[in-house]
């Protein structure tokens, strides 16, 4: 508002004023750096540096591009599961079939008298 009275103090203002009051970006960018740059990666370029610090911070925050998904596909490879599924519980039932029959299960059971309970 004043910059017109003090022109000097004005431009100093500007100046001045533009820096950050904290350091906490920087400082983040020298220190996940920092991470990459080991005793055993100390050979990078500063190229292969870079894309790997912006690879890392796409990731961070989920922007990476992936695959679009068919869902035709999907629901084909849904269906395909499902049907797996039920072949096998059917196995399975075929299987248990195969070890119980019912006529030895009626042959071993005990003979009951009818004649009591018509009565």
């Amino acid at each position: 508002m004043n910059a017109y009275r003090y022109p000097t103090w004005a431009s100093l203002a500007r100046d001045y004023l533009a820096i950050m009051a904290s350091s906490v970006s920087s400082e983040r960018t020298f220190s996940a750096a920092g991470i990459t740059i080991s005793k055993c990666r100390n050979r990078l370029q500063g190229d292969i540096v870079e894309a790997i610090e912006v690879n890392k911070s796409l990731k961070h925050r989920d922007l990476l591009f992936r695959e679009v998904l068919n869902m035709e596909q999907v629901e084909r490879d849904l269906e395909d599961a499902v049907i797996d599924e039920v072949v096998a519980e059917s196995a399975e039932a075929v299987s248990l079939s195969d070890r119980f029959s019912w006529d030895d299960d009626v042959d071993s059971a005990p003979e009951v008298d009818t004649t009591e309970i018509m009565d």
